[in-house]
C-alpha cells in the first residue's frame, strides 16, 4: 500500500469526530440519501466517514478545487451498486484566498501525483452538498491501497465502460420515478451539464450536442473570470517571434502539425523503416491525419486503447487504408532499453509528439540517443514532478524555461511555429543538419514520463 496524506488539522473542530466506515455492502445512494437534511454548500463537520473504491474521474480545476469519482467496489466490480460517490478536494481554510494552505496544497501534490483512473483508494471526509445539490464527501485525508498499473500491468483502465454503465443505471433509476430521485439528492442528475466548450467560452462544433450550452448567470460569471485568466495567461507567453497573428483554431491542430511534418520531412523519409512514432497521441487524430492525407505509415504509443470513430472508418474504407498500429504502453525509458523493444520503436523514422506532455522530454531523450529525427509541440511543464530540471541553474518552472531546457539538450535543436491557437511553438531536431556551438548542459534526475 502507499503512504496517505491528511489535512485534517486545517479543519476547525470543537471536538475530534468519530470516523464510521462504511459496511462492506453500503450503498453511496443511502449515504447521500443520510445527508439529504444539508443545503447547498453546506457541509457538516462534526460527522466523518470513510469509503473506498476504485476511481473512475479526477479531475483537478484549480489549485484550490478538485474531483474525484469512485466506484464501489463488490468482487471488483461496480455492477451492485451503478452510482459514484463524489469526493470533493476544497481547502475551507482562511488561506484558501491566497492559493490554499500548505496542508492542503500537499494533500493535492499527492491526489495529482499518485492517484490515477482506475486506482482502489480509501478516503475519508465529511460530508458536504454542492452548489448543484449533490452530496459529496469533502476528502480530509487520502490512501492509495493499490495501483491499477500494479495490478494489471500493460493494461490501461477502460474508465468509459463504467461510466457507460453508471448513466444507464442512473438514467432507469430517474426515468423509474422522477420525484423519489430527486427527493434521495439524485436530482442532480436530471441536469443537463454545461458543454466544455461553452465552459472554455467558445462555439460548441459538434453536431447534435446533447450538453446544455445557455449558463445561468453564476455560471456565466464564472466563465467569463476564466477565459480572462486563459486570456492574461496567453498575452504572458506570448513568443515575439511567432509570425502569426489571425491564428486557425486549435480544433484544428492534428492536420496543421502533419503538414509540417511532411512538409520538413517527406513522406519517403518519413515511411522509410518502421514509419514515423507518434508519442502520447491521445485519441490518435495525428496520426489518423498523417494516414488520410498524406498516406504516410505510422505507430501510436497510446496507454489509452484508440478506437476509429465511425467517420474515420468511412474514410479508412473509402481510400482503402490499413488503420495504423497501437503499442498500449507509456514512453518512458524502460520502455526503449528493453531487450524487447517493440521493432516499430528501435527502427522509427520520426519521433512525433503533439502536445505530449510529460512524455515530452522522453521523446527528445529516446531520439536524442538514438540519432533519430524529432518534432514535438510542448505543452505543459510539470515542474512538481521534475523539481530537479536546471537551466542557468535555476529551476524549470514556466513554459519558456521548459522550452530553453529541451533546446539546451542539444546545438542541433531547432524551432518553429504553427499557425494554430494555444502553445504553437515546434522543437524540432534532424541529425543531418549542420552542427553548431556547443550550449549549456541542462541538468534532470529523471527522464521516464507518463504519456497522456
Amino acid at each position: 500500500s502507499h503512504s496517505s496524506v491528511t489535512v485534517r488539522d486545517v479543519l476547525v473542530m470543537e471536538q475530534t469526530p468519530t470516523v464510521e466506515v462504511l459496511p462492506p455492502m453500503a450503498s453511496f445512494r443511502d449515504v447521500c440519501d443520510r445527508f439529504s437534511y444539508l443545503e447547498n454548500r453546506q457541509y457538516d463537520q462534526s460527522f466523518q466517514f470513510a469509503v473506498g473504491g476504485r476511481v473512475i474521474t479526477k479531475r483537478l480545476l484549480s489549485k484550490v478545487l478538485g474531483f474525484i469519482e469512485v466506484a464501489r467496489l463488490v468482487d471488483d466490480s461496480a455492477e451492485s451498486d451503478p452510482f459514484l460517490c463524489q469526493l470533493l478536494l476544497e481547502d475551507n481554510s482562511d488561506q484558501k484566498a491566497n492559493g490554499g494552505s500548505e496542508e492542503f496544497k500537499a494533500l493535492l501534490r499527492y491526489v495529482e501525483r499518485e492517484v490515477h483512473v482506475g486506482d482502489v483508494i480509501e478516503a475519508v471526509g465529511y460530508p458536504e452538498k454542492t452548489l448543484k445539490g449533490r452530496v459529496s464527501l469533502h476528502i480530509t485525508s487520502i490512501n492509495v491501497k493499490s495501483k491499477y498499473r500494479d495490478m494489471y500491468p500493460g493494461q490501461h483502465f477502460d474508465a468509459g465502460s463504467f461510466r457507460q454503465k453508471y448513466r444507464e443505471s442512473m438514467r432507469q433509476l430517474v426515468e423509474a420515478n422522477p420525484e423519489a430521485a430527486r427527493a434521495s439528492m439524485m436530482g442532480y442528475l436530471t441536469d443537463v451539464p454545461l458543454c466544455k466548450w461553452t465552459i472554455r467560452g467558445v462555439a460548441c462544433v459538434k453536431k447534435g450536442c446533447a450538453l446544455r450550452h445557455q449558463p445561468d448567470a453564476s455560471e456565466a460569471e464564472r466563465i467569463q473570470k476564466l477565459v480572462a485568466r486563459r486570456n492574461a495567461v496567453i498575452e504572458a507567453e506570448h513568443d515575439c517571434n511567432d509570425p502569426f497573428e489571425d491564428k486557425k483554431s486549435k480544433r484544428l491542430r492534428a492536420g496543421i502539425f502533419a503538414k509540417w511534418i511532411v512538409e520538413k520531412f517527406g513522406v519517403d523519409r518519413l515511411n522509410s523503416g518502421s514509419g514515423v512514432l507518434d508519442v502520447a497521441g491521445g485519441l490518435g487524430r495525428l496520426s489518423f491525419e498523417l494516414l488520410a492525407e498524406h498516406n504516410v505509415r505510422t505507430t501510436l504509443v497510446e496507454p489509452r486503447k484508440h478506437k476509429i470513430t465511425k467517420k474515420q472508418a468511412k474514410v479508412v474504407k473509402e481510400k482503402q487504408l490499413t488503420v495504423f498500429s497501437q503499442i498500449q504502453d507509456y514512453f518512458e525509458e524502460p520502455l526503449w532499453t528493453d531487450p524487447d523493444c517493440p521493432t516499430a520503436i528501435k527502427d522509427c523514422s520520426v519521433v512525433i509528439g503533439l502536445h505530449p506532455d510529460q512524455a515530452t522530454e522522453p521523446i527528445v531523450d529516446f531520439a536524442l540517443s538514438h540519432n533519430k529525427p524529432f518534432a514535438i509541440v510542448p505543452c505543459c511543464v510539470f515542474s512538481h514532478l521534475w523539481p530537479d530540471r536546471r537551466v542557468n541553474d535555476k529551476p524549470v518552472v514556466t513554459y519558456f524555461e521548459f522550452i530553453e531546457y529541451l533546446c539546451h539538450k542539444d546545438a542541433r535543436i531547432k524551432s518553429d511555429f504553427l499557425n494554430m491557437s494555444g502553445r504553437n511553438k515546434i522543437l524540432w531536431f534532424d541529425p543531418t543538419a549542420p552542427t553548431a556551438a556547443p550550449k549549456s548542459t541542462p541538468t534532470s534526475t529523471a527522464t521516464t514520463a507518463d504519456s497522456s
